[in-house]
This record gives structure tokens, C-alpha cells and sequence, in this order.
């Protein structure tokens, strides 16, 4: 698992990313009849599925409106791209989940 990114994540904000799809060599050059799925796996294990909105063929966007049954501590996101059933993956994205300090 490669893990690139640390990003500092407050427990119950709205997760949410647009995300651009930039092919590598070799690769599909656009989304078009690509499966775009994510999940975000928390210190404690517990997978949480991300809807996932395809908006262009090389733009889209992935959210999950509850996060407050986060794990303190690491957090894991990746990508996956499926097409023909041929899987790929973005690099893993680490948020270092931490309560948040206001309330309303």
C-alpha cells in the first residue's frame, strides 16, 4: 500500500473531494466506461463506502456526510478505477482524524 498524503481531518465534517483523473501512460485516457468506486477504511477498521459522482469524463467528485463514528487516529482513502474487469488505484491518502472542538 503506498500512502503519499497525510491530511489533517476533523470527526464529523462533511468528507468530501473533487478529484481530477489523470491517466498514466498507457492508461484509459478518460473515464468513459470506467467504474469509479472509494472507501475510507478508520483507525478502528470499520470501512465506510463513499458515494462516488462521475461529472466529466476526467472529473468527479466523492463524499460521505457522516463522519462522526470515525476512529480517532488514521484514517485510509484510495480510488478504484475498474474497467473490463481490469482493477487500478489511486495511491492511499491518510487522514489523521481528530475530535472536533466545536459543537455548534
Amino acid at each position: 500500500m503506498s500512502t503519499t498524503n497525510v491530511i489533517p481531518y476533523k470527526r464529523t465534517s462533511t468528507f468530501g473531494a473533487s478529484c481530477e483523473y489523470v491517466p498514466e501512460a498507457g492508461g484509459p485516457t478518460d473515464l468513459d466506461g470506467i467504474t469509479v468506486t472509494s472507501d475510507i477504511r478508520d483507525a478502528s477498521g470499520k470501512l465506510y463506502i463513499c458515494t462516488v459522482v462521475v461529472t466529466s469524463l476526467t472529473t468527479f467528485t466523492v463524499s460521505l456526510s457522516d463522519t462522526s463514528k470515525w476512529a480517532i487516529g488514521s484514517a485510509y482513502w484510495d480510488i478504484r478505477f475498474t474497467q473490463n474487469g481490469v482493477i487500478f488505484f489511486t495511491d492511499t491518502v491518510v487522514l489523521s482524524v481528530c475530535n472536533n472542538v466545536t459543537t455548534e
